[in-house]
């Protein structure tokens, strides 16, 4: 009975909020990186551009992009360490990405998203989303869950033994070396599952109560080093024309980066002791986030919203200001609309998913109480 009431506990907003501001961080990035530098068709001569001048504080911003998908995972991975997932969740997990991914699919092919054509292998991989990739991001986040069970039974010094393995070969190896390994961005979810565990035991025992004055300054640090590394880049490749140093300071913000892995967990750290509290309208608002990653950033969407209706890559004739602002509010806009879109889609559809995975759950006792006979 106890178990049960802990279930009903709602959880505590300021884990949701961190969804909430991961996400937000998500699209930003996705405005950058979409927006700015792919729709305003410039090549690798915008950092000889002068816009140069400009790109510094949007490399910043894009810094909270690949923070934020790190926030995201441990998360999940926080709240999955010493719980198996349930059928539930991977079909709670599938029914918005195969809704969102073939149902843009169809709009574009009957001609409502401006300039997409849809041939068969398009169709094939919006109608299979997640065998096929159309999300990296929801591809790796469903084999993770798929493997939380196993993941659950390490234990002691072998995780201890594979955190530092996983650590090398996936953080320290593509930062300071550029060695990738091959399909490094499931190992690092995997490793978040790890450091999401370690959190947990230290919040658990005090520790991070303890040390939360020391995390805030590390956090701090970790950030004014990629400031620095960013402004410095960015001045030496200007004058000596070098497009390589330029991009150099980009690299410290790749998912991989040991800055944006130490940085996630150290901003996890801190919302982690933060006792805000349950608001439901945040605890709301939260379940909504997996919905604004599968609108805003489906292939069939991306140059609509990029090009034709927002189109942000003008911000690179726009006055420093201007055009930051302008790089904020269309974040806003984007982050505001699909979330509305995703609570529309709940609303009316919400009911009929409920019902098919209770149904789905009914067949699947009955195939065991078959094979049990």
């Amino acid at each position: 009975m106890a178990d049960k009431q802990l279930k009903k506990k709602p959880r505590q907003s300021n884990f949701e909020l961190l969804r909430i501001v991961s996400m937000f961080m998500i699209v930003l990035y996705h405005v950058i990186y979409h927006g700015v530098f792919e729709s305003s068709n410039i090549n690798d001569q915008v950092y000889l551009h002068p816009f140069i001048n400009h790109l510094p504080i949007y490399q910043i911003m894009m810094f909270g992009g690949k923070v934020g998908v790190a926030l995201f995972v441990l998360i999940t991975c926080y709240f999955m360490n010493g719980r198996n997932p349930k059928i539930t969740s991977l079909l709670k997990l599938w029914f918005p990405v195969f809704f969102w991914s073939a149902g843009i699919m169809m709009l574009a092919k009957y001609g409502f998203i401006p300039g997409q054509q849809v041939v068969d292998e398009g169709m094939y991989h919006a109608l299979t989303p997640i065998l096929s990739r159309q999300y990296w991001f929801i591809n790796d986040y469903f084999f993770l869950i798929l493997f939380i069970p196993m993941l659950n039974q390490v234990t002691g010094v072998v995780r201890r033994n594979t955190t530092i393995i996983l650590a090398i070969f996936v953080v320290i190896l593509p930062t300071f070396f550029n060695i990738q390994l091959l399909g490094v961005d499931l190992w690092l979810f995997i490793l978040l599952f790890f450091i999401a565990g370690y959190i947990k035991e230290f919040k658990e025992r005090g520790v991070l109560r303890k040390y939360l004055k020391q995390i805030d300054w590390m956090a701090l640090i970790l950030l004014l080093i990629y400031i620095c590394s960013v402004l410095f880049n960015d001045y030496a490749g200007q004058h000596t024309k070098n497009i390589n140093t330029v991009k150099s300071a980009v690299n410290l913000s790749d998912q991989t980066s040991i800055l944006v892995v130490l940085f996630a967990a150290l901003v996890f750290c801190m919302f982690a002791e933060w006792n805000l509290g349950v608001y439901k309208w945040i605890n709301s608002a939260a379940t909504l986030m997996f919905g604004v990653y599968l609108i805003h950033d489906n292939n069939f969407l991306r140059d609509f919203i990029w090009q034709n209706l927002t189109n942000v890559g003008k911000v690179i004739k726009m006055p420093y200001w201007n055009g930051s602002l302008y790089v904020l509010m269309t974040a806003i806009m984007v982050f505001i609309i699909c979330g509305c879109l995703e609570l529309v889609r709940r609303i009316i559809f919400s009911g009929l998913e409920n019902l098919l995975i209770i149904k789905i759950q009914a067949a699947g006792k009955n195939l065991q109480q078959r094979f049990a006979k």
